[in-house]
C-alpha cells in the first residue's frame, strides 16, 4: 500500500471509532464553505483530469461568506464523495453542485449533490451502501484501495450536523449523491 493509503485507512478506522464510542464531536467554528469546496476541487481535480473526466462545481453565491460550521468534517464529506466519484467513472464527467436551499435569519440550510456518469450502483446494493465495510461488488472494482467505511462515516458525520443524505444511481450510467446540511450564520460575539 502506498503511504496516503494506508493513512487513509487508519484515519478511517479511528474515525469509525470514535463515532461508535460517541467520542467524535463536530466543531463549529468560523466556515468559508467556498474555500472548503475550492480546497477539496483543487486536491480532485489532478485526479479527474488524469482519468480524462471533466470536474466541475458550481458554488451558489447567495451562500454566506461566514456560516458556523466544522470546516474540517465538511471537507472530509466532500473527499468522500467526490472521491468515490472519481474512483467508478472511467469516462465523462462529475459534477459537484453546493447551492442555498433555505435560508433564514439564523442558519442557511445547504444542499450538496455530487453527480457523476460512473458505474453506477445497482438498486440492490443501494440498500446497504452506508453499511460498515460495504463494497458493491462490481466487475473490476471490488477490493478497490479503501475500507468500505467512507460512505458510513460520511452518513454518520451529516447526521451529527443534523442533516440527511441519499444516494440513488442507475447500474452501468450514473450515480447521484444528495446531501442536506443546516448551518448557522456566524455571529461575531459567538
Amino acid at each position: 500500500f502506498p503511504v496516503t493509503i494506508f493513512l487513509v485507512i487508519i484515519n478511517d478506522i479511528l474515525d469509525m471509532t470514535k463515532i461508535e464510542a460517541g467520542k467524535l464531536n463536530i466543531e463549529n467554528g468560523s466556515l468559508h464553505l467556498h474555500d472548503v469546496v475550492k480546497s477539496v476541487e483543487n486536491i480532485l481535480k489532478p485526479k479527474a483530469e488524469e482519468k480524462g473526466l471533466v470536474l466541475e462545481t458550481f458554488f451558489d453565491l447567495q451562500i454566506s461568506d461566514r456560516l458556523n460550521g466544522d470546516a474540517t468534517r465538511i471537507r472530509q464529506i466532500l473527499m468522500n464523495i467526490l472521491s468515490n466519484a472519481i474512483k467508478f467513472t472511467e469516462r465523462g464527467s462529475v459534477h459537484l453542485s453546493i447551492k442555498l436551499k433555505e435560508r433564514t435569519s439564523n442558519f442557511q440550510r445547504i444542499s450538496i449533490s455530487c453527480l457523476d456518469t460512473g458505474i453506477g450502483i445497482s438498486e440492490e446494493a443501494i440498500k446497504f451502501i452506508f453499511n460498515e465495510f460495504y463494497q458493491e461488488n462490481a466487475n473490476g472494482y471490488h477490493g478497490m484501495e479503501g475500507t468500505g467505511l467512507g460512505l458510513s462515516i460520511t452518513k454518520n458525520l451529516i447526521q451529527l450536523m443534523d442533516g440527511k443524505i441519499e444516494v440513488t444511481s442507475e447500474k452501468g450510467h450514473w450515480t447521484r449523491v444528495y446531501i442536506e446540511i443546516p448551518l448557522r450564520c456566524y455571529r461575531d460575539w459567538e
